[in-house]
């Protein structure tokens, strides 16, 4: 969580959090991986992207 949360500080939206993207490191802390679909805004979002199965359902509703 203090990936996201510090992805979210800086207004960085991953778009695509599933388990392939969230590894550990040698010390154990998590790594969070794959920013291909990442965006940096604070505008409301209406493009849907990521993997279906892992998709919030506000992001398949298409405002995010």
């Amino acid at each position: 969580m203090s990936a996201l949360q510090h992805c979210h500080s800086e207004s960085i939206v991953h778009r695509d959090i599933k388990p392939e993207n969230i590894l550990f490191d040698m010390n154990k802390n998590v790594v969070l991986v794959d920013f291909g679909l990442a965006k940096q805004t604070k505008a409301v979002m209406d493009v849907v992207a990521g993997t279906p199965y892992f998709m919030a359902p506000e992001v398949i509703d298409g405002k995010y």
